[in-house]
């Protein structure tokens, strides 16, 4: 580590390995920041899901090697050795909050990206006193200012992914995913909520056996819960469980209607694409959920009060009268990664 080497406007970007959503979000924002300025250098940091998804992409990363629930002193003290090596330009920290002590220690100006904010006397709330700048990519007004941060907060909006295929790529998405186009497809993104966490698979399972289309399809992405699934559904046709897609707006927009655990980047982007969901809400996550609930194309339900026949009949009405199209929904959420773009490209100027 000590011959890391970096360029003269070098960013060491912090991209929290809990879940998929921090390094995409995160990968959308440093295209557009160098397409803004090449010269400019990044070196990604992440660990567990985080480096997962980098090892799909072209950029330079580091792997922590922590745990998906990463410990906060032991990410401290790693995170302080590459800090301490690299001396880049900047920190970006993304929800990682550990980074922005040690960038404080060395004197380096650090950048917090997040989208929700906890009471002001929350231990990890107080090490954002370390951040100079914090970028919030969300609209304003859902959570208060902590004292300590007013004036340094920056509100951006939603930052999405770049999108491969929309709505009206659906034809193409089925004929490549080989699903006949009269067929009803409910996919399931429960995120990094596992069955043990919050048990969703027999109620699905149920509700789309009720469901009274001649031709349906069930696809689950199942993550660490794939293969046990699997063997409960070995011997169905219409039930597809897989690890993962790599090609995930793929599947969106081949779905008809998608079920989620309320996960705050799947719910984001479904939403954007106009894929109408329903948020299965299980109260681990709270922050996700408020989100949820304010998404036109969303229909909350709380899974632990929720029958088979209850879910099968909302999944049905809404698959029967679905809301129309809104394309300017999603040209208006592809520009939170720019603005976000931008203002790294002025804060590198600190």
């Amino acid at each position: 580590m000590s011959n890391v080497k970096t360029s003269k406007k070098s960013i060491l970007w912090f991209s929290r390995g809990h879940g998929f959503g921090h390094v995409i979000k995160d990968l959308s924002i440093a295209k557009k920041l160098q397409e803004i300025d090449p010269e400019i250098s990044i070196l990604f940091v992440s660990y567990a899901h985080g480096a997962q998804v980098l090892e799909h992409n072209p950029y330079p990363f580091f792997d922590l090697h922590l745990p998906t629930n990463n410990p906060f002193f032991e990410t401290l003290v790693r995170a302080g050795r590459l800090i301490h090596a690299c001396r880049p330009t900047v920190v970006i920290s993304h929800e990682e909050f550990a980074a922005l002590p040690i960038a404080r220690l060395f004197n380096i100006p650090a950048l917090f990206i997040t989208h929700w904010f906890l009471e002001p006397e929350h231990f990890l709330m107080q090490s954002l006193a370390c951040a100079d700048q914090i970028l919030f990519i969300e609209e304003c007004g859902q959570f208060s200012v902590p004292p300590y941060l007013v004036g340094k907060v920056r509100y951006v909006g939603p930052v999405l992914r770049s999108f491969n295929y929309t709505l009206k790529d659906k034809p193409l998405a089925r004929q490549e995913l080989k699903i006949a186009n009269d067929t009803v497809v409910i996919s399931v993104f429960p995120g990094v909520c596992s069955e043990t966490i919050a048990p969703a698979f027999q109620l699905v399972l149920e509700a789309f056996d009720i469901l009274p289309f001649q031709k349906k399809m069930l696809i689950w992405i199942g993550g660490s819960d794939t293969t046990r699934l699997q063997k409960r559904v070995s011997n169905r046709a219409d039930v597809l469980v897989k690890k993962s897609d790599w090609q995930i707006d793929r599947l969106m927009v081949a779905t008809d209607l998608a079920i989620t655990k309320a996960n705050y980047t799947t719910v984001l982007e479904l939403d954007a694409l106009g894929v109408p969901s329903i948020a299965l809400l299980h109260g681990h996550n709270p922050i996700d959920e408020i989100y949820a609930k304010q998404r036109k194309t969303v229909t909350p339900l709380d899974l632990y009060s929720l029958s088979a026949e209850a879910l099968a009949q909302t999944v049905e009405s809404i698959l029967r009268c679905p809301l129309p199209p809104d394309p300017s929904r999603i040209n208006a959420l592809t520009k939170g990664a720019e603005r976000a773009a931008q203002f790294i490209k002025e804060f590198m100027r600190v």
